[in-house]
C-alpha cells in the first residue's frame, strides 16, 4: 500500500541533533490525493529522528510517499 503524507510540523530540540516530525494524510486536489482520502480520511504519523545526517530531510508543507509492505518470516 502506498500513501502520501504531508509534513505538518517539525519540533527541534536545543542542544541535541533531533527532530520530531508530524505527518498527516495529504489533502490535495489531485486524483491520487482524493483516492487516498476517500479510503483513509484521517491519520497521523509521528517520527523522532536522531540521525544528524537526516534531521533536515523533512520540510513542513512538503509531501512524502510512505510504502507499507508486510514483513514475512521475521522469526
Amino acid at each position: 500500500m502506498r500513501c502520501k503524507f504531508e509534513v505538518t510540523s517539525l519540533t527541534r530540540y536545543a542542544g541535541i541533533p533531533s527532530v520530531k516530525v508530524e505527518l498527516h494524510p495529504a489533502m490535495g486536489q489531485d486524483e491520487e490525493d482524493r483516492k487516498f482520502w476517500k479510503i483513509t480520511p484521517t491519520g497521523k504519523i509521528e517520527l523522532m529522528i536522531d540521525d544528524s545526517n537526516n534531521v533536515n530531510y523533512f520540510e513542513v508543507g512538503k509531501e512524502y510517499y510512505l510504502d507499507f509492505s508486510e514483513v514475512e518470516n521475521v522469526r
